[in-house]
């Protein structure tokens, strides 16, 4: 027992030197990428008039604008490609609990310790270190923020807010399953990376792949963020609330309350996009058909 224990005793450094190492790894490979997109292989395809007036501010395409399109492209090529590794990562994780006692869900390491419960040891130390990626690339998103690559109060909320969490679920390696399960919302993002980067391809067929990639993006969307993800934030809202006493001794009580409130927070942020999406499709199928002549 005691080889377990040493096993399994808390590396918070580990969360640290994860971020340390893979932040800049990952704002230098995205830059790398820009530059390959836009100075060694130059990819100008035709555009909508739309982008090319998003890009360049205007209706013919600048240099300007071609390397704010380059700059898109290689966020959403780089972020699709982690997202899907990363989200599969996560979502095969979660998969493991199978029966979800509160010890095993919320993490209390003293109690699956004493029970000799290694392989949900295993899974928390899992998430653990997916949790210390997963802050690396939120301070990864808050970087380009900072620099104008991205944009908008709501992304900068949440990169803050779910940073914020991982120091906590990550750095104390605390409530696996939630915080697998807010890790495995990433899943859904590939679709959303497609759709906005080929909706600014002109063509049929990039019309079309728009289309299909809207819609896998909006089925995984509900499907993981507002429903997966929000019942497994709903049940530690419940149980922070009716049986405080299962929750790790190993992390403070304020940690525990800061995080709840995080998670409310930004799953209630999910559901403000669910909204919008949904108001999207309805505004974009109730468009008036043309009376024929």
């Amino acid at each position: 027992m005691s080889t377990s224990i040493s096993f399994f005793a808390i590396d918070y450094h580990r969360y640290d030197r994860l971020c340390i190492v893979l932040t800049p790894i990952f704002i230098s490979s995205q830059y790398l990428l820009f530059l390959y997109i836009h100075r060694v292989i130059r990819w100008r395809p035709p555009l909508t008039k739309d982008a090319i007036s998003a890009a360049s501010g205007s209706a013919t395409m600048t240099e300007a604008g071609w390397r704010n399109f380059s700059i898109e492209a290689a966020q959403l090529i780089w972020s699709g490609f982690f997202n899907t590794a990363y989200g599969s990562a996560a979502f095969a994780a979660v998969q493991s609990y199978v029966d979800v006692e509160p010890i095993r869900a919320l993490g209390d390491r003293g109690a699956l310790l004493a029970a000799g419960d290694i392989d949900y040891l295993m899974v928390q130390e899992s998430a653990a270190f997916l949790g210390s990626v997963f802050g690396a690339l939120m301070l990864f998103y808050l970087f380009y923020w900072c620099i104008g690559w991205d944009k908008g109060n709501e992304q900068l909320f949440h990169h803050v807010t779910f940073f914020g969490v991982t120091i906590v679920l990550a750095r104390r390696s605390a409530l696996p399953y939630s915080g697998l399960w807010a890790m495995a919302m990433e899943f859904s993002s590939p679709a959303l990376n497609a759709m906005n980067l080929v909706r600014q391809l002109d063509g049929s067929i990039a019309e079309k792949s728009t289309l299909l990639c809207f819609a896998i993006f909006a089925l995984s969307f509900y499907a993981l963020r507002c429903v997966l993800f929000g019942k497994a934030v709903i049940r530690t809202c419940y149980l922070r609330m009716f049986a405080p006493d299962g929750f790790p001794v190993h992390v403070p009580s304020w940690e525990v309350d800061a995080v709840v409130l995080l998670w409310l927070a930004g799953w209630l942020l999910q559901l403000k996009w669910g909204v919008d999406i949904y108001k999207k499709v309805k505004r974009k199928f109730s468009k008036p058909k043309p009376k024929s002549e």
